[in-house]
């Protein structure tokens, strides 16, 4: 989720943004399209799939989007799992709500975050999109630089996607980058146990 430091990158009218040093390059990342997922995330994100491993769950990335140079960056370091929703048959009910309970832990948690996509498990699925799945992108998260990161639980794949041309693209690749997240800790804390 955003800490101090990572706070201090959401700036947008710095000149130049320091990249992570300590990163793990997963795939293939492409020259012009670069995501960075803070390890945490990558750890919520493989809780919320593994906790219920046969059904879908979605949950909403939230950090933010620059361009050095000619480069889109995309960086993630928070996510808000959203276990209230229906998630069946690749279809999430985004309802007032639902859009609500979010915003306000995005309050409480993420004030100095945007949302930078959405997440969703697809157990015993192929990583592909659907239309159904490129619906709820187009019409719950609409823009260019919106990132959808799938995942199958089942056989520990995953992936992320972007909107160009159309439709949902898979990329090749993102970067793993490893800080410490206090925010992150506080929300898990804050979570009623189930």
């Amino acid at each position: 989720l955003c800490a101090r430091r990572q706070r201090q990158m959401c700036i947008r009218d710095r000149e130049k943004l320091k990249l992570p040093k300590n990163i793990r390059q997963i795939g293939l990342p492409e020259e012009k399209k670069k995501i960075y997922v803070e390890d945490y995330v990558v750890t919520y994100m493989n809780q919320l799939a593994s906790e219920y491993p046969n059904r879908q769950s979605a949950a909403v990335l939230l950090g933010f989007h620059t361009k050095q140079e000619d480069v889109r960056l995309t960086f993630i370091h928070g996510a808000i799992g959203i276990p209230s929703a229906k998630v069946e048959e690749d279809q999430v009910s985004f309802c007032t709500d639902l859009w609500e309970d979010i915003y306000g832990t995005m309050r409480k948690y993420f004030h100095d975050c945007e949302i930078v996509g959405w997440f969703l498990t697809r157990p015993g699925k192929s990583l592909g999109v659907n239309e159904k799945i490129t619906k709820i992108h187009v019409d719950q998260f609409p823009g260019r630089e919106k990132t959808l990161f799938l995942m199958d639980p089942l056989d520990r794949e995953d992936a992320f996607f972007l909107y160009e041309g159309g439709r949902l693209v898979r990329q090749q690749g993102y970067y793993i980058y490893y800080e410490r997240n206090e925010d992150l800790s506080l929300i898990h804390i804050s979570e009623p146990t189930r």
